[in-house]
């Protein structure tokens, strides 16, 4: 009986990106995961891994290491013939875009292993949209993404009636109404089957009853403003000790689950980071509205048209 013949390693360029194809060395795979989750994908239906350009020279390092094999690189317009044939000293495949995301279903937000917190987005078939927390939080919070990125607490950490309903402290009566009618339709158990889609749905009504009252809103807005100069205050020495805490709200989840979201970001293996929201509406069909929701055991998002 003839052995089966190893498969050897290659690495070849591919619409300016790095295709990494070996024989499975949990090793090898242990230290690609290694990279940042926005410089590395893997392709299960070719098996192979799809890396940026600029880390092909520690590919190679790593496969020499763990398997053995000395690959060599590939050779790219733009790259320098001078010196070492690495992609990546002169092509750029990272691009900035603008465009509408067609998002089926976005899961919580988690610590990538490089230490980042996003959560990915299901456009068509494949998880192949990255949302930063700082980028949802500027949206449906309000958090100025420049001083998350400084490394400072949000100003808003916690959950109140206005970001249940996905609105601004600042909305009228009647987007109040239409926010309500809008979260009701996404959260309402017969149609989101998460396992929470009832305290989700609970949360809704009663921010609905506190903020279409106006007794009750400009009650709940007095006591919102005395918890903001509360935390104000506090502030300072959560500054201090800032660099010793962990994410206040691990797991954030944004309100909504899918919709038509107008985005800016940067393009790379397939996949686009989200840097700017600039609208997220509902997917609306023959006037009917997508909801999606993940029961639990499922292996993928379940669509309903309410």
């Amino acid at each position: 009986m003839f052995g089966r013949q190893k498969q050897p390693c290659r690495i070849y360029e591919e619409n300016g990106a790095l295709v990494v194809s070996t024989p499975y060395i949990p090793e090898l795979v242990q230290a690609i995961k290694g990279l940042s989750h926005t410089e590395r994908r893997y392709d299960p239906s070719r098996k192979v891994w799809l890396v940026s350009a600029n880390n092909g020279q520690q590919i190679a390092n790593w496969i020499k290491l763990y398997a053995g094999e000395e690959v060599p690189l590939p050779l790219c317009p733009g790259t320098s013939t001078s010196g070492s044939p690495f992609l990546g000293s002169g092509v750029q495949s990272n691009h900035k875009v603008t465009k509408i995301l067609q998002l089926l279903y976005i899961g919580a937000c988690k610590e990538r292993e490089d230490g980042s917190v996003s959560a990915y987005g299901l456009i068509g078939a494949e998880w192949s949209a990255i949302f930063p927390e700082k980028t949802l939080r500027a949206w449906f919070e309000g958090l100025d993404p420049e001083e998350y990125q400084k490394g400072l607490p949000p100003k808003q950490k916690t959950e109140t009636l206005y970001t249940i309903l996905a609105i601004k402290p600042t909305a009228t009566p009647e987007e109040i109404k239409s926010a309500f009618r809008r979260m009701a339709i996404h959260t309402h158990p017969d149609h989101n089957h998460e396992p929470d889609a009832t305290e989700m749905f609970i949360k809704v009504k009663q921010a609905y009853d506190a903020l279409s009252d106006p007794g009750k809103r400009a009650r709940y807005d007095v006591g919102l403003q005395l918890q903001t100069q509360y935390e104000r205050q506090e502030r300072t020495k959560e500054l201090r000790d800032w660099h010793k805490l962990v994410d206040p709200q691990p797991g954030y989840r944004a309100p909504l689950r899918c919709g038509l979201v107008m985005v800016d970001g940067v393009e790379s293996l397939g996949r686009i980071e989200v840097t700017k929201i600039y609208a997220w509406e509902d997917i609306v069909v023959n006037g009917k509205t997508l909801v999606t929701s993940w029961p639990m055991g499922a292996k993928q998002p379940k669509e309903e048209w309410i």
